[in-house]
């Protein structure tokens, strides 16, 4: 039997100890093979597929001058393109692995993620088609050598001799619709000419340099306002440059294409796009010339299509870019709160007040609102439309007004991303637009002109005059009569769509209305003349009557000196009881009316009786006789309802003898078997 055990435990750890040995076996990856189609003009990038066992492809990307080709995009030839590869395994890449693809060596930029994951490039020149773009002088003279070995070309400067009084225009390109000028682009299908194209000149001076000066170097700060520049020309003037913001653009380089932006500066690559113009009566006499060049203090800016303008007989302009300036990011510097909704509220619009008393309110706590001016809209021509506007003094119906407001932000917020849909008034749009030089919005509202109906007064038969009023529609609180009333008449009431209401009351305008006067007779006015009516205090034989008061003309009764509450029933009121009667000589009569004092006549002492109320609900009995027999909660003594019943005890005794008798049983088995190994 102990050797049995003891081969068991033997072979139980030689598994445990395999398993533990299998557990570290991981194999260590020293060389990744991958196949990837070679990239062909006009087909798009393809994706790696990688032969190693136990290696995967986590991610690819394919790019061109650190440009990453997206989806649809194709190779063009005449270009080398990066292939980067991220390869994971679930074993381990040494650090020394090298990885082939098509059997060439790509190169390792590193072994990370604990071995797991790895990095390399490998780069693949595209071969071009080879057509030719070959140069045809036109109407002009000589040679330029054609172009040839790739599918794209750049557009040199014409180098022909132009016909005489004439001067070189632009490309036109074979089976290209368009004018091209030297340097742009152009993506042949097959070999193709280009032809010069000549034209007279134009006659006008041209402008073929600016100089100007600036503020725009200070301007790009981290979390600072994007504003325009102040750029002045001090060479090629009438040529100018535009820097209003309606024109001056600023855009910041995101994923390698530049943006234009609002609001404030951030960190990255920024720079400005503008315009050189020269226009109206200057294009006359002078016009932007090719090659173009700019520059702003001192500093060369990029000129768009090559440097060449666009040449109008009206104007000349040309696209130009500043160079770059970078913000760097700074953790000191805290960036303003943004503020993208602003709701304002006009008080004091109403009908008849002044428009010096209102105003606009705004619920937003990072802005302020100044400039706040009401208008009110001129028809100087009379044709029936707003052609101008005055400040209004008055509101006044039927006249259309405006209120112009402007909002800026408070220390530590920015507005400069509001704009006409984030601002509202009343709940109602905003017309305005973001002040980048003066970092404020300017807005106006329109406001809704007053809904009026006209309140007309009659008489109802009085005399005198009230005169008709124009309200705003909505409540309106009926005034007091103005009418003189008719002979032995006094004002009741005003009579409104057959109601009568009183000065005071209030009533729903939706149209016109007339209040009609409604009379009634004429009431007497008496002032009662009040004298005072002693107390009469009461005796054991008659009741008395308490004091009040009596109008010696009318003769009406009131309890108090003023007259406001009147006696309507005196036999009723103030009545004072008899009292009791009295014997102080003790001759066993009373003082004041002789009346014979007896023991009857004198209260008896009662005493106290006990109210005795007999229990008539059998409920009501049981429950006191249950409440008698109980224990109280102070005794702690059990009650016999506490004591465990047979049933109880009964179980008890179950759980006691089912464990005695297990443990019996266990007993007598191994007994039993050590009698049948001895035998």
């Amino acid at each position: 039997m102990k050797k049995r055990i003891i081969v068991i435990l033997f072979c139980l750890g030689l598994l445990f100890g395999l398993t533990a040995v299998a557990a570290q076996a991981i194999n260590h990856i020293s060389t990744v093979e991958l196949s990837v189609d070679v990239p062909v003009h006009g087909e798009m990038p393809a994706k790696p597929v990688v032969s190693t066992d136990k290696v995967t492809v986590y991610a690819y990307e394919w790019y061109l001058n650190d440009n990453k080709l997206f989806y649809g995009e194709t190779f063009e030839g005449g270009n080398t393109y990066t292939l980067k590869v991220r390869l994971s395994t679930l074993d381990e890449f040494m650090e020394s692995v090298s990885v082939k693809v098509n059997g060439l060596n790509a190169a390792v930029k590193s072994v990370d993620n604990g071995k797991k994951g790895l990095l390399f490039v490998i780069d693949y020149y595209v071969t071009p088609l080879g057509y030719t773009l070959s140069f045809d002088p036109g109407y002009g003279s000589g040679v330029m050598a054609p172009m040839t070995g790739k599918t794209s070309y750049i557009l040199p400067e014409c180098t022909f001799t132009p016909p005489s009084g004439k001067e070189f225009r632009y490309w036109q390109v074979e089976s290209i619709s368009g004018e091209f000028r030297p340097g742009e682009n152009v993506i042949l299908s097959g070999n193709t000419t280009a032809r010069a194209v000549w034209g007279t000149p134009s006659g006008r001076t041209r402008v073929y340099e600016v100089l100007a000066t600036s503020n725009i170097s200070s301007i790009p700060v981290l979390y600072g306002s994007i504003k325009t520049p102040e750029i002045t020309v001090t060479k090629g003037a009438p040529a100018y440059v535009l820097s209003d913001s309606a024109n001056l653009r600023w855009q910041k380089k995101e994923n390698g294409v530049w943006v234009t932006q609002n609001g404030r500066f951030t960190a990255g690559e920024w720079r400005a796009e503008t315009q050189v113009r020269i226009d109206r009566d200057a294009a006359k006499q002078y016009e932007l010339g090719d090659p173009f060049t700019l520059k702003v203090d001192g500093v060369l800016w990029e000129s768009k299509n090559n440097g060449e303008p666009y040449v109008y007989h009206d104007y000349s302009m040309i696209l130009v870019c500043s160079p770059s300036y970078i913000i760097k990011d700074d953790p000191t510097v805290q960036p303003p709160k943004d503020v993208t909704n602003v709701n304002l509220a006009v008080y004091g619009y109403t009908l008849g007040a002044s428009a010096n008393n209102a105003g606009i309110t705004c619920d937003q706590e990072g802005v302020s609102v100044s400039e706040v001016q009401f208008m009110e809209a001129v028809d100087s021509d009379n044709d029936g439309n707003p052609d101008g506007s005055k400040p209004a003094e008055r509101f006044e119906a039927g006249k259309i007004y405006a209120v112009s407001f402007a909002l800026k932000a408070k220390e530590g917020y920015d507005i400069s991303l509001l704009d006409m849909l984030s601002v509202k008034c009343n709940n109602e749009q905003t017309f305005g637009a973001y002040d980048s030089n003066n970092e404020v919005y300017r807005g106006v509202y329109s406001l809704v002109p007053f809904d009026v109906c006209t309140v007309s007064f009659a008489s109802g038969g009085g005399s005198g005059t009230m005169y008709s009023v124009t309200v705003e529609k909505g409540l309106y609180t009926l005034p007091q009569n103005g009418f003189t009333p008719p002979k032995d008449k006094q004002f009741k009431a005003w009579s409104v769509g057959g109601n009568h209401l009183s000065p005071g009351s209030s009533i729903t305008l939706t149209g016109n209305v007339t209040l009609t006067a409604v009379w009634e007779d004429a009431v007497s006015v008496h002032t009662c003349k009040l004298e005072a009516v002693e107390k009469v205090a009461p005796t054991c034989t008659v009741e008395g009557k308490d004091s009040y008061y009596r109008c010696k003309d009318c003769g009406k009764l009131y309890t108090d000196a003023e007259g406001k509450n009147e006696i309507k029933d005196l036999s009723s009121w103030g009545k004072l009881e008899l009292v009791d009667h009295a014997d102080k000589n003790t001759d066993g009569k009373c003082d004041a009316c002789g009346f014979a004092m007896t023991a009857s006549t004198t209260p008896a002492e009662t005493e106290p009786q006990t109210e005795t109320v007999e229990a008539t609900d059998e409920a009501s009995v049981e429950e006191t006789e249950k409440s008698t027999d109980a224990p109280t909660e102070a005794t702690g003594e059990p009650s016999e309802d506490d004591s465990p019943s047979d049933s109880e005890g009964s179980l008890l005794w179950v759980f006691i003898a089912i464990p005695i008798g297990f443990v019996g049983g266990v007993l007598a088995t191994i007994l039993i078997l050590r009698r049948k190994t001895k035998k």
